[in-house]
């Protein structure tokens, strides 16, 4: 950030910032592990100026990395981003002119934003980052996740825990519905998400808006393994689980109800790193 931004996050130049990054890039790559990946960060456009982020993106497309930023969260923002950048489009339009989106771009929110904008996220295979949890939280808006779904987008889940309250991602998934049903209340018509679609979103959605499907998001043969391990009847359990339940109904007790309490494992690549039982 070098502009619109508190002293004390200021970037003192260009020269700085791009100078920075490419040292966190190379730190992490120096760290040789296929986990850990940097990610090129504008803070957003209103506190960087078009220069800044042309270099950020040249620098992205240098080291192949993601780039991450936000976009259309608020309408004041969109408002302010027309102020700032009166020649463009639209914000979308900013980013694109800066060289800033791709398939390895992650545009967080994407509440306000309109026709033009959507069509070229799509063309340019950009995902976007659904946070429910901070829109809601800071009243920038219902983001419409169905119709970026119907617009073949890439959408994953997200916490923005600077404006939202929780980093869980089944906060995010139950968040998520909640903000589908509110837009189902408001438009008649509109098809809401449903359960199985969220958990789509939590996983293999995330792992295509980040660009790595290919590696991680499910269970299919040769990506890596990836999982949790759930006791739907650890002690002091916050489910209800019944005879009659389908393993199906108990999926569904977990995403609604459960918490970290019911997770016993936790792989990551295929090891172990959270066990509260035995690995084998």
């Amino acid at each position: 950030m070098m502009v619109n931004c508190p002293e004390y996050y200021r970037e003192s130049s260009i020269t700085e910032s791009v100078s920075e990054t490419e040292d966190f890039i190379f730190f992490i790559k120096k760290l040789q592990t296929p986990l850990i990946k940097p990610v090129i960060t504008p803070r957003f456009a209103v506190a960087c100026s078009l220069d800044q982020m042309k270099q950020l993106g040249q620098l992205a497309k240098k080291h192949d990395c993601h780039i991450q930023t936000h976009l259309c969260e608020t309408q004041a923002e969109v408002t302010w981003i027309q102020e700032l950048f009166p020649w463009s489009k639209s914000y979308t339009d900013v980013y694109d002119t800066a060289g800033l989106l791709g398939a390895k771009t992650i545009m967080a929110h994407c509440v306000w934003i309109e026709e033009q904008e959507l069509k070229r996220l799509k063309e340019c295979n950009t995902g976007v980052a659904h946070c429910p949890n901070s829109n809601i939280s800071i009243r920038s808006g219902h983001c419409d996740v169905r119709q970026l779904i119907c617009r073949g987008i890439k959408v994953g889940l997200a916490t923005d825990c600077s404006g939202g309250y929780s980093s869980s991602m089944l906060d995010s998934l139950r968040r998520a519905l909640d903000v589908s049903k509110s837009l189902s209340i408001q438009r008649q018509n509109y098809q809401f998400l449903t359960l199985p679609e969220v958990f789509r979103l939590a996983t293999l959605g995330g792992a295509q808006v980040v660009n790595m499907e290919d590696r991680i998001g499910n269970f299919e043969i040769g990506k890596e393994f990836d999982s949790l391990l759930i006791d739907f009847e650890v002690p002091r359990s916050p489910l209800d689980i019944f005879d009659k339940d389908t393993l199906e109904d108990k999926i569904h007790k977990f995403l609604y109800n459960g918490d970290d309490r019911n997770i016993v494992q936790v792989y990551v690549a295929g090891r172990c790193v959270i066990n509260n039982k035995n690995c084998t």
